[in-house]
């Protein structure tokens, strides 16, 4: 029935309701933080993000800060490529 309303134009359709992972929410604040107070360019906020993104491939750091992943970003640059990375 509802259906047909909807069809006719009589019931509207639903919502969408969009999800938003604590992760997201976290990888959003990363990114404002990087390219509006540190000012670095999109190249470098992309490079920043998906090391964020390849430590978190459990899903597991959605408690994280922007502070916290920018300083693990800072100090696994500073250390190299790892032997496994070459």
């Amino acid at each position: 029935m509802l259906g047909f309303l909807r069809e006719h134009g009589a019931a509207s359709m639903p919502a969408v309701v969009a999800v938003v992972w604590p992760a997201d929410v976290v990888a959003e604040r990363f990114v404002q933080y990087l390219s509006q107070q540190r000012g670095l360019a999109a190249e470098t906020v992309r490079s920043y993000l998906s090391q964020a993104q390849h430590v978190d491939e459990g899903g597991r750091c959605g408690s994280l800060t922007a502070q916290q992943v920018a300083a693990f970003s800072t100090w696994t640059l500073a250390a190299g490529p790892s032997p496994a990375d070459a």
